[in-house]
């Protein structure tokens, strides 16, 4: 678990877990057991760390992989998830 005192490194990939992503394709179900082909947002989804663009694409549809930018300070910095225009 990452905090003040143990911040991820620079570099390292973080885990993200968010609902509210919106319409998926293909449509999913609230509540339901996700299965195989897994709902992804219709949306962008993108995710900036202390105001950085995290690089490469982010992955997953509930669960979103982001790699900490090397640019970013240490301690407590902003993380922002947005699904289409609408940031969290």
């Amino acid at each position: 678990m990452n905090s003040t005192s143990n911040p991820a490194a620079k570099g390292s990939v973080i885990t993200l877990f968010a609902t509210g992503a919106g319409q998926t394709s293909p449509p999913s179900v609230d509540g339901a057991i996700a299965v195989p082909p897994y709902a992804m947002p219709v949306l962008h989804v993108s995710v900036k760390i202390d105001g950085i663009a995290a690089p490469g694409e982010v992955a997953g549809v509930i669960q979103v992989n982001a790699t900490v930018p090397p640019l970013a300070h240490s301690g407590n910095v902003p993380v922002v998830l947005s699904v289409g225009n609408t940031p969290s």
